[in-house]
């Protein structure tokens, strides 16, 4: 991507940015403070087993994987060394808005997927989980919708939310890519 198309997308979520201000009227003309939340590496993983055991895979948290190990007693809230379930991040999620209410603007700091999503550009037999990315920012977009209707999410990317990991999205796919990330969160 060239520094024009860069610096367009900038301009263009600085617009959307601006406009969010529209639906927080109880800071219009007044001296009260924004309310901001930050949720960083949430790696949620829909095919999470919760008989898998966290071993299986050079990446670790492939708690799905055949070739995990099978745990006799079920983990449906997680496993330690696995990416977490959409009930964990459903509890946390309920838990944040007990504790702190609701919140003006919610910044995501990236690694929406878990780690195992994204494919690994370097391995040939890599099986492509394109779709599970994008159902993952689907899922992880209405969780948001659910539990924070009234607040604007503000999402970033990180290493493991794009087709490839630790790569950049592809010329080939951005315009379908951020078109779907922009029409689901904005």
């Amino acid at each position: 991507m060239n520094t024009m198309k860069l610096f367009t997308a900038g301009l263009l979520l600085f617009a959307e940015a601006s406009a969010f201000l529209d639906r927080l009227p109880h800071l219009k003309d007044s001296h009260d403070s924004l309310k901001v939340g930050f949720l960083t590496d949430v790696h949620l993983h829909l095919r999470y087993d919760e008989y898998k055991g966290a071993d299986g895979g050079q990446y670790g948290g492939q708690c799905f994987r055949d070739d995990a190990s099978t745990d006799v007693l079920p983990a449906p809230m997680g496993r330690y060394g696995c990416d977490p379930p959409q009930i964990l991040l459903e509890t946390m999620f309920q838990n944040f808005k007990d504790t702190f209410g609701e919140m003006d603007v919610i910044v995501v700091t990236g690694d929406f997927n878990g780690h195992s999503v994204a494919a690994d550009p370097n391995d040939p037999d890599w099986k492509q989980t394109y779709s599970l990315l994008l159902d993952t920012y689907a899922g992880l977009n209405q969780l948001f919708v659910e539990y924070f209707p009234n607040t604007i999410v503000l999402p970033a990317f990180g290493n493991n939310d794009n087709e490839y990991h630790d790569n950049p999205t592809l010329d080939a796919e951005a315009e379908f890519f951020y078109d779907f990330v922009y029409r689901m969160w904005f």
